[in-house]
């Protein structure tokens, strides 16, 4: 119909139906079949309605979108990382595809970042919605090894766990109430500790909002995003007595939190403006 294309890109939909590309284990495949029989999940539809994925259906799913995404006038999406595993996958060299990060509005910023006092534990807020795939495996790895109580992690959002029993829960919230929340709880840092490559992450965005530096991974959006403008800390290893190391040590170190802190001013003046 001669009609132009722009096909907007957000996640790993096109890639797997999975769309975080985790396996059966919560492996990470990065597009590529990880070895053995466990089925991935398909988020999107109940398993009763959609073929066996692994190595299976994914060959037919991948050979549907190589026929159209060739055919869009360009491609968007909103990370270097992700725009990079996509090209990965499918013969795209013809398409203008562009990395455009999504934006926020905000009525203004915040500097609620709290200062560490004397011994009292480092309060980690970690928001959003907290499952496997977005490190509550994790959390609680890191809770079993704190056999100190050095950490106190605080939760908000949406979880199908009993989160009190890993740190303290303060229920779902609503997006306009987001600063309101963390002035309640005065963290020290936040936390964005997926297992998958984030594709851009409006958490990161909303702790940035608050002033608060963030411990995220290094692949991926926040990973891109942490290495651009600062205002955190990215870790290549996500294993939970690495980052227990981290968080009981480097960051009882006030200057090292402050540190940060003035990255994510600098971002709020900055590039959190645009």
């Amino acid at each position: 119909m001669n009609i132009p294309v722009l096909f907007s890109l957000h996640d790993f939909y096109t890639v797997c139906p999975n769309i975080k590309l985790l396996d059966a284990e919560n492996r990470y495949c990065a597009g590529t079949c990880t070895p053995g029989g466990g089925e991935c999940s398909v988020e999107l539809w109940a398993g009763k309605f959609t073929p066996k994925l692994k190595h299976n259906w994914i060959k037919s799913w991948r050979k549907i979108f190589q026929q159209v995404l060739p055919l869009c006038d360009g491609l968007i999406t909103t990370s270097p990382y992700a725009r990079a595993l996509i090209q990965s996958i499918y013969d795209l060299k013809d398409v203008p595809f562009d990395v455009i990060p999504h934006a926020r509005d905000f009525d203004g910023f915040d500097q609620l970042s709290n200062p560490l006092v004397n011994d009292e534990p480092l309060r980690v807020f970690v928001p959003g919605h907290i499952v496997a795939a977005k490190g509550l495996d994790m959390i609680k790895e890191i809770k079993t090894l704190d056999v100190d109580n050095q950490i106190e992690f605080h939760f908000a959002g949406q979880s199908k766990e009993d989160l009190s029993q890993f740190g303290i829960y303060h229920g779902p919230y609503k997006r306009e109430e987001f600063s309101l929340l963390v002035e309640k709880i005065k963290p020290h840092v936040g936390a964005v500790l997926s297992i998958w490559p984030e594709t851009y992450s409006h958490t990161l965005t909303e702790l940035w909002s608050c002033g608060l530096p963030v411990i995220t991974s290094s692949y991926g959006a926040t990973g891109e995003r942490v290495n651009d403008h600062g205002g955190g800390w990215a870790f290549e290893n996500m294993d939970a007595q690495n980052i227990l190391d981290f968080l009981a040590t480097k960051l009882r170190d006030p200057r090292e939190i402050d540190d940060q802190r003035q990255h994510v001013l600098a971002w709020q003046a900055g590039d959190g403006q645009d």
